[in-house]
């Protein structure tokens, strides 16, 4: 299969395109700077801002082959790594929004339309807050994080307007920098997730690129885990 990553060069998304291009799949990335990711046999990469739509249809349009499955790893940016870091003042409050919707435009554009897109989310968004415990959803609603959780809303509604391309919409609980392991997955809502649960960030990639290469997911918004 041929993927198209969009956040290739963060911290997941290098390692979805890991995972991918492991499991004998190839890669188109767009990336915003040159030399963000090393030249690998499979990975075809392609300069320019998924806040740009015209820089996503280019790299759609530059791919060696036609495009399968979009993934897309972009996060909410901060000062800092920490998910409680302050947003980027220099970053649109709805840029995860905005990229995604330039990303599901340019699918549909394309000389050969893009059937299904595969973004990670975070829990705590849309009907996944009903699994969460009382303290963290104090934490996504009181903290620097409400303004993330407000762009992930955004993302939803996007996703869910898209009637005429297959979604997943992958919500994991706490990232780690650990080992990949066992995934637990859970309905959209998060019921019986537990109380602070972790995954890493291997496992999502790795989920996240099962989910792309079936149909097992499409249409849903699973609540993951190790």
């Amino acid at each position: 299969m041929r993927f198209f990553v969009i956040g290739g060069s963060g911290r997941t998304g290098q390692l979805v395109i890991d995972e991918a291009l492991k499991k004998g799949h190839q890669v188109t990335a767009l990336v915003r700077k040159s030399g963000s990711l090393s030249d690998r046999e499979g990975l075809s990469i392609s300069l320019g801002s998924p806040a740009n739509e015209a820089d996503i249809s280019k790299a759609i349009a530059s791919s060696p082959s036609a495009i399968d499955v979009v993934l897309v790893t972009l996060s909410a940016r901060r000062l800092t790594d920490s998910p409680f870091s302050a947003p980027d003042p220099n970053s649109p409050p709805d840029f995860m929004t905005s990229c995604v919707k330039n990303t599901l435009s340019a699918m549909r554009a394309a000389a050969q339309p893009i059937p299904k897109i595969v973004v990670m989310s975070s829990v705590g968004t849309a009907e996944s807050m009903k699994g969460v415990n009382f303290l963290m959803r104090m934490v996504f609603t009181h903290t620097n994080m409400r303004f993330s959780r407000a762009d992930h809303e955004g993302v939803d509604r996007e996703l869910r307007a898209a009637r005429d391309i297959k979604i997943v919409e992958v919500r994991p609980w706490m990232l780690t920098e650990t080992e990949a392991a066992e995934v637990k997955v859970y309905p959209d809502d998060g019921t019986g997730s537990g109380f602070m649960p972790k995954i890493s960030r291997s496992s999502v990639a790795q989920f996240m690129i099962e989910a792309a290469e079936g149909s097992q997911y499409d249409g849903r918004a699973p609540v993951i885990s190790n």
